[in-house]
C-alpha cells in the first residue's frame, strides 16, 4: 500500500525517455507485487512504448519490472529486451552488470529473459555469472533470485 501511493505520475518525467521509461518500469513492478495484474499491464505496455534511440538504457530500466516482465511480457517485447542486451554487448565489451538506474544486479533479468525466450543455457550462464557477481558485489537479493533461477532451470 505504501509504495502504491508514491507512485509518481509519468508526466514528471518530462518527455525525458530514461525518466519516463523508469516511471512506467517502477509503476509495472509496483503493481504487479501488489496483485493488480490489469494495471501492471497497462504500466509494462507504456514503458514498451516509450519512444527511445538506439542508446537509451532500454534495458537498464526493466530490473524495476522483472517479474512483471517475465509474467506479462509477451515474446516480442522479450525479444526487444534481449535485442538491447545484444546491441550493448557489441558496442561495449565489458559485461553489464549492474543498473545504475535502478540499483540492481542485471544477470536475474537477462537470465530471465532468456529463459522465457527458451536459451537455457545462456539462461544459465547469466544466472550463474550473476550469482558470482551478486555474491561478491553483496547483493543479497539479486544473488537469491540467481540462485533461484539456476535451480528452477534444472528442475525445469
Amino acid at each position: 500500500d505504501s509504495a502504491l501511493r508514491l507512485m509518481v505520475s509519468p508526466e514528471r518525467g518530462g518527455n525525458t525517455p530514461t525518466a519516463v521509461g523508469q516511471i512506467h518500469a517502477a509503476a509495472a513492478g509496483v503493481l504487479f507485487r501488489a496483485q493488480r495484474e490489469d494495471a501492471a499491464g497497462q504500466a509494462l505496455r507504456a514503458w514498451a512504448e516509450v519512444s527511445r534511440s538506439e542508446d537509451d538504457a532500454y534495458w537498464m530500466e526493466a530490473p524495476a519490472l522483472l517479474e512483471c516482465l517475465l509474467a506479462l511480457g509477451d515474446d516480442e517485447l522479450l525479444r526487444t529486451v534481449y535485442s538491447a542486451f545484444q546491441a550493448r554487448d557489441e558496442r561495449v565489451k565489458t559485461p553489464a552488470r549492474f543498473s545504475t538506474l535502478q540499483g540492481r544486479s542485471l544477470a536475474p533479468l537477462r537470465a530471465g529473459v532468456c529463459a522465457r525466450l527458451g536459451l537455457l543455457d545462456e539462461a544459465e550462464q547469466h544466472y550463474r555469472e550473476g550469482l558470482v557477481w551478486c555474491e561478491q558485489e553483496r547483493c543479497a537479493r539479486d544473488a537469491e533470485l540467481c540462485r533461484a533461477g539456476v535451480a528452477a532451470l534444472r528442475h525445469g
